[in-house]
């Protein structure tokens, strides 16, 4: 008698949402010091780290001057960290 089980197995609506649209993967070659930069930015995540980091590069490439720019990539970055999931 072979039961088919109803456990397990693929579902509908079933796993984890991409947390980005069209995601295309790729595949760089990187020394440990960036990669371990990214890692930090991403909280431990790396890709998290490298899509903050072109949140961040996005922002700052918009600064005009009205302030420093320290406190502009201070702004930048806290504020790629908060968006950019």
């Amino acid at each position: 008698m072979n039961v088919k089980s109803k456990i397990g197995g693929r579902r509908e609506g079933a796993g984890r949402k991409p947390t980005i649209q069209n995601p295309v993967k790729k595949q760089a070659y990187i020394d440990q010091a960036t990669y371990d930069f990214f890692v930090e930015l991403g909280d431990g995540n790396y890709s998290l780290g490298v899509r903050r980091a072109a949140a961040l590069i996005e922002k700052l490439s918009s600064y005009n001057g009205d302030n420093s720019l320290a406190n502009h990539y201070e702004a930048c970055l806290i504020q790629a960290k908060l968006e950019v999931k």
